[in-house]
């Protein structure tokens, strides 16, 4: 009986669709964590008018609940919704409650009853309740890596920026700074990352901009300005000050993973994961995403390692 009512009520209702007409001009900073994306967001957070707000981590599992349940009454649909970001443990970052949206998104119009206006309204109720502008707005979550033809799906203009750094490096900083107790487990998903956007990117180049972390060390004032005009932002010198407007990204700076974001950009941490890891962690990381590093143009793990021996 309830298979068949859920099927009476898939055929009446009206469907509420990924999205609509509107166009957000959204972009979403992805890659392996502790590979740049915070940096990314620092610098591109200058932007006047830009508001990044704090990961909102659920992106893919929001898309693929919106599909399985865009038949049910609206608000019950919104209630959902609104649910999974406010519940996800991350989003104590937000540092406000989503129950003051909801009574605004069960008053939308027909056309707006979509998950990308939806979306849309998050980003700019976390910019509203903290006081800053919002003519444009973007999403910096490692996890999204694993979601961007689900984003894409629901915003058809994104564009991504793919922050990559030596898998060495990104792996030794998730260990060193607690993120990951498990060194495979961590190499593991770095591979993941990268691969999932490869595959993305093989199939919509256009939509990517990939940035190598070591070169935004090296040289951001090359760097940044060709990302400006990938993702159509005005580039100024000041956005690579270590201190421009960090109050727009407060959310990290009391977290220890993040405790270099407020210094100037350097060059110190390339390399790190060679001379941090041991001969056999550097051996296991290899047996792990040797290939990979080799795809993506970096240097054996184990260099290091065997020169010591």
């Amino acid at each position: 009986m309830s298979q068949l009512l859920h099927n009476i009520r898939t055929a009446v209702l009206p469907r509420y669709p990924l999205h609509g007409r509107e166009r957000y001009g959204a972009f979403f900073i992805v890659g392996a964590a502790r590979s740049g994306t915070t940096l990314m967001r620092r610098i591109l957070a200058t932007s006047p008018g830009l508001h990044i707000p704090p990961e909102t981590k659920v992106m893919g599992k929001v898309v693929h609940q919106w599909k399985n349940y865009q038949n049910l009454e609206w608000t019950e649909l919104l209630t959902l919704v609104l649910g999974m970001f406010e519940f996800h443990t991350g989003f104590v970052r937000f540092e406000m409650s989503l129950r003051e949206l909801l009574p605004r998104l069960k008053k939308s119009k027909t056309p707006e009853r979509n998950l990308a206006a939806v979306i849309d309204a998050i980003v700019r109720y976390h910019a509203e309740v903290h006081g800053l502008e919002c003519v444009r707005w973007a999403d910096k979550t490692p996890a999204h890596s694993l979601a961007m033809d689900e984003i894409l799906q629901v915003f058809p203009d994104a564009l991504f920026i793919h922050m990559l750094r030596d898998g060495v490096d990104s792996v030794a900083s998730g260990k060193e700074n607690k993120l990951y107790d498990n060194l495979e487990f961590a190499s593991q998903r770095w591979k993941s990352y990268v691969t999932a956007i490869g595959d993305f990117t093989a199939r919509h180049s256009d939509r990517v901009h990939v940035v190598r972390y070591e070169e935004l060390a090296r040289t951001p004032e090359a760097v940044v300005p060709g990302v400006c005009q990938f993702l159509g932002l005005p580039y100024d010198p000041t956005m690579l000050d270590d201190t421009a407007q960090l109050g727009k990204i407060n959310d990290v700076l009391t977290q220890d993973h993040h405790q270099n974001i407020s210094k100037p950009i350097n060059t110190s941490s390339i390399g790190r994961g060679r001379t941090r890891l041991s001969p056999d962690d550097l051996k296991l990381v290899q047996s792990v995403i040797g290939q990979d590093l080799k795809k993506w143009g970096y240097a054996p793990a184990d260099e290091i390692a065997e020169a010591k021996l």
